[in-house]
């Protein structure tokens, strides 16, 4: 089942595989029609933004799901920080032994191996922390937000089937709205994301080749 990223290029999706200057094997993945590809994400957005409560079920169980998964980032996260705050203690000893051993020649190689293993080690650390934390930043939704989100449905509905297409690409951005092109059995497949949920949709373009 390939799946990619995709681009924009004149009335088609294509894998950026495909372009000459990308140096990587080309994926089986077809074109897409950018037409049927956008009208079947806005469809599936103006029934989500048309049923606000349906729109507030689905946040509320993305809220869950997020937060027992952030409840292990977060331990995760903990631990690192205590490795982090050992691994630096033990490179504060390794430099003073460092130093002091610069002076003789048996022990100096012995030092200064583990220092740089220390730091190496520190630095897969704190990229590792770096990377939890923006999970932790990205991956939250909290009541207010849903409170907005609903409201804002509500608001929007009467107006919607006016948005220009610039409107609808930034009501999908707003919303967090993702999707991934696949073909599956013969058949060109949209995956609509939002949060948790993942939606297929088998788009109606056999005609392609």
């Amino acid at each position: 089942m390939p799946t990619s990223e995709i681009v924009y290029l004149y009335s088609l999706y294509k894998c950026p595989s495909r372009r000459p200057e990308r140096a990587k094997l080309k994926c089986a993945l077809p074109h897409f029609r950018t037409g049927i590809v956008d009208n079947t994400a806005w469809q599936w957005v103006r029934e989500l933004m048309l049923d606000p409560r349906s729109l507030r079920v689905m946040l509320e169980e993305s809220q869950k799901e997020l937060q027992e998964k952030n409840a292990d980032v977060m331990y995760r996260l903990s631990r690192i920080e205590e490795r982090i705050k050992g691994e630096e203690h033990r490179f504060g000893v390794l430099l003073r032994e460092y130093a002091a051993a610069q002076n003789t020649t048996t022990l100096e190689p012995i030092f200064r191996q583990a220092k740089e293993d220390t730091e190496r080690l520190l630095t897969e650390l704190m990229e590792e922390r770096d990377k939890l934390t923006a999970q932790l930043q990205y991956a939250n939704i909290d009541d207010a937000f849903i409170d907005d989100l609903e409201s804002f449905a509500q608001t929007i509905r009467e107006d919607l089937d006016a948005l220009p297409f610039s409107g609808r690409r930034e009501l999908v951005e707003h919303l967090g709205i993702t999707g991934e092109l696949s073909y599956e059995e013969g058949r060109r497949v949209l995956y609509i994301i939002w949060y948790t949920h993942r939606f297929r949709r088998v788009l109606g373009d056999s005609s392609l080749p």
